[in-house]
């Protein structure tokens, strides 16, 4: 294991973590943003938000003027505002309180057609048991128009009451076959324990299609180390190859922000599973290949990750990790919360201890 604060990792402490919505005649942002914590919709100690954004990727394109004013400038950025109301295209569920839209994320190519898709969860969904969720996958190009979540191509549905699957997303081909794979975190499965949580891992295919349970279709199931862990309130793929290797694979971080360790109660964990090669079937996060624990007690380590691409221009992809309890280093520092850059999360684990110590 390796404590956050021993770890190789550009820290960044804030005063103030906020998301600002855009106001009128505001720049919005010229590309997909990389996060990959859907969260769900309970006001609980790991955040004070209750929800975080999952990146959708998507071509930027000049709108007709009775649709709004956003247009890309000459240099290709988006300004202006308009309604979501005349949004391109608009998902919609099927079922009272399915909360569909906690998490979404663009997966890249699951079927092997050329086309980028888009994966859309729902973690209160109770078509299997209450809250157990579900996840919807479309296969580009995405219909213009409504959409009705369940005329998706494929859709995944939990298992088990208060399981709430779909409520983090991520997508990547993580063991370099050619597809994209869905990972999908449950951070209320009881896997290993109550409210352990856990991540399941599907693997693309030409033949992934109709309607399945996550337990049946997932390749990997990653079991929640503990009682109370909630891993799989955020999920990402991080690249093991560098950044001329595209066909490398990857592995899942796994953040388990209730996580309980040897630096105190709900100091929480994010925990690295290497795909390259497997593993299959079920394995639990205590056997993670690399662990990296929050540094104090609420410190909630976890609770946001995400492959960050090469930030430190070292040829590989870092992993970013928020800890928004996390206090920081000055004198009355409370719940400024916390940043980690984590520079080559797989050769890092060679040189520790790869299993965590739970205290």
């Amino acid at each position: 294991m390796v404590r956050l604060d021993h770890a190789t990792a550009v820290v960044v402490a804030v005063t103030l973590l906020a998301v600002v919505a855009p106001v009128a005649g505001a720049v919005a942002p010229s590309g997909p943003g990389p996060g990959v914590r859907g969260g769900d919709d309970r006001d609980d100690e790991h955040r004070d938000d209750g929800h975080r954004d999952d990146g959708c990727g998507g071509r930027e394109r000049a709108r007709s003027p009775d649709a709004g004013t956003v247009a890309p400038d000459r240099r290709g950025v988006l300004t202006g505002r308009t309604d979501l109301g005349d949004a391109d295209t608009r998902v919609n569920a099927t079922g009272d309180g399915d909360r569909l839209g906690r998490a979404v994320a663009g997966v890249g190519d699951v079927n092997g057609d050329g086309e980028a898709d888009l994966l859309v969860g729902a973690p209160r969904n109770d078509s299997r048991a209450r809250n157990a969720g579900a996840v919807y996958l479309f296969y580009g190009p995405v219909d213009r128009g409504e959409v009705d979540a369940d005329d998706a191509d494929l859709v995944l549905y939990g298992v088990d009451t208060e399981d709430r699957a779909g409520a983090a997303l991520a997508g990547r081909d993580v063991d370099g076959d050619g597809y994209s794979d869905l990972v999908i975190g449950a951070p209320g499965d009881d896997a290993g324990g109550t409210d352990s949580g856990a991540v399941y891992v599907v693997y693309g295919g030409e033949s992934l299609s109709g309607e399945r349970r996550i337990t049946t279709a997932a390749g990997v199931r990653l079991a929640g180390a503990g009682a109370g862990d909630e891993a799989g309130d955020a999920v990402a793929v991080v690249g093991a190859g560098r950044d001329d290797d595209a066909d490398a694979g990857g592995g899942v971080a796994v953040g388990a922000p209730g996580a309980n360790t040897s630096a105190g109660n709900a100091s929480g964990a994010v925990y690295v599973v290497d795909l390259r090669d497997g593993p299959t079937d079920r394995r639990s996060l205590a056997d993670a290949d690399a662990t990296f624990l929050g540094e104090d007690d609420n410190d909630v380590a976890g609770v946001a990750v995400a492959a960050v691409g090469d930030v430190d221009d070292d040829g590989r992809e870092e992993l970013a990790v928020g800890a928004p309890g996390a206090d920081a280093r000055r004198a009355n520092a409370t719940n400024d919360g916390a940043v980690y850059v984590l520079s080559d999360v797989f050769s890092g684990a060679s040189g520790a201890s790869t299993r965590p110590t739970r205290g």
